[in-house]
């Protein structure tokens, strides 16, 4: 595709979804959900390369994971997010972000701060921004932040818990965290 088209398209569907070991390439959208709050849904083991969006979730709760998934964009354009989130808070956990424009977009997005609930142990590399939330709050731990512009941008209604326990690694080239209004 050409950045037209969207790999998988679903709205309010019931049934949970299961997605595993699938390559999406230049998409629009790779994998696109309006949900009903409390579906299962897994995405796992997928690769998302040159997608404007590789998951864009809208109005998933925290019953959602996306795991072992790789985003990357290779085009000279740094247009492209990894994952998109409005009002959805899934569980994201070792995946790789690697030069986008945003690896993670929030907007409306709240976990409940469980043990399980949050972003971990993912790979932010070379993006603008590796994390960006609006009116959002996310749990953040064991995350590296490699490279980017800013490691995490923060906008006003936003909470962010890196509480000292969260050992995320931040090495970026501009700041490691904004916080605009």
């Amino acid at each position: 595709s050409n950045l037209t088209s969207k790999g998988i398209y679903l709205r309010e569907m019931r049934n949970p979804v299961i997605i595993d070991n699938v390559d999406f390439q230049n998409l629009y959208y790779g994998y696109d959900k309006i949900s009903t709050p409390y579906n299962e849904d897994s995405i796992t083991n997928s690769r998302f390369v040159n997608c404007f969006t590789g998951i864009h979730l809208l109005g998933n709760n925290t019953y959602t994971s996306i795991s072992n998934c790789s985003f990357v964009n290779s085009s000279i354009e740094s247009s492209c997010y990894g994952v998109t989130l409005m009002a959805s808070s899934p569980t994201i956990s070792n995946c790789s972000f690697i030069g986008l424009h945003r690896g993670i977009f929030t907007e409306s997005s709240f976990h409940s701060f469980g043990p399980l609930e949050g972003i971990f142990d993912s790979n932010f590399y070379n993006c603008n921004a590796g994390i960006e939330s609006r009116n959002s709050n996310h749990k953040i731990g064991e995350n590296y932040f490699n490279r980017n512009d800013v490691g995490i941008l923060n906008h006003m209604g936003s909470n962010l818990n890196l509480s000292y326990h969260a050992n995320n690694v931040f090495m970026n080239k501009i700041s490691n965290i904004e916080f605009n209004y």
